[in-house]
């Protein structure tokens, strides 16, 4: 999650169109992962791949994760949450994180677990839903923090709300009616914030590059130092 760098690109791209569904029991080895949701998700790939059973086995990963103890605070990571049509925005939020204020981050289009069960993982297989949801629960369980997205619908469209970025903000909630571990950021086209929905104002509410660097500098229990960012160049400053 700094990003997860148990892979580097190079490795990536010589193993593109190689690989196979059991490569992703092994693809979490070396990261920097709570160990016992490291043996919960090769467990989950083992079963998937053996004996067919994958709402059985999800349900044993996700009660194995439930009882597992969080990341800790002093050693933050921030999950970056966001729509399909927002990626821009949310690597600028991650590059902010990681080189602004020295924090690991988790973005999705980021993590070459996701990418290969991409795939590997047709989106017709019937387990290809699964491994998302557990790739985004190891993730979960992983961060300290996240900080979500929220933005206009494109042109001549319509506004679609997210599958997953209430359930990400409520996951870094716990049990905290208002909690200063979670935070969204709102394009200048979204006002008010609760138009996406009230629950976001129980989170940090951030208008702005310095908002929202603020907001991960605050959380930097360490000299800030510049984090490995796994994007390509700087993306542009938030509107």
């Amino acid at each position: 999650m700094s990003s997860f760098t148990w892979k580097r690109p190079r490795d990536l791209e010589i193993e593109q169109g190689r690989a196979t569904p059991q490569d992703l029991e092994t693809r979490y080895e070396g990261a920097d992962l709570e160990p016992a949701s490291l043996a919960a998700w090769r467990q989950l790939m083992e079963q998937l791949f053996s004996f067919g059973g994958p709402a059985v086995a999800f349900t044993d990963f996700l009660q194995t994760m439930q009882a597992l103890p969080g990341r800790p605070p002093s050693q933050p990571r921030v999950f970056v949450s966001h729509r399909m049509d927002d990626v821009l925005y949310a690597e600028r939020i991650a590059w902010l994180a990681s080189r602004k204020a020295g924090l690991e981050y988790w973005l999705d289009v980021h993590d070459p677990v996701l990418r290969l069960a991409s795939t590997a993982l047709p989106s017709g297989h019937p387990i290809y839903a699964i491994a998302v949801a557990a790739i985004i629960e190891m993730a979960l369980l992983n961060c300290t923090h996240v900080i979500a997205a929220h933005t206009p619908p494109p042109p001549n469209t319509s506004w679609r709300p997210s599958q997953w970025i209430p359930y990400e903000l409520a996951r870094a909630k716990t049990r905290s009616i208002i909690s200063r571990q979670a935070a969204g950021w709102f394009h200048p086209q979204v006002h008010p914030p609760e138009s996406r929905g009230e629950y976001v104002l129980l989170a940090d509410l951030c208008g702005s590059d310095t908002d929202v660097e603020q907001w991960l500098q605050s959380h930097a229990y360490r000299p800030i130092l510049a984090k490995a960012y796994h994007g390509a160049g700087t993306p542009n400053s938030l509107p």
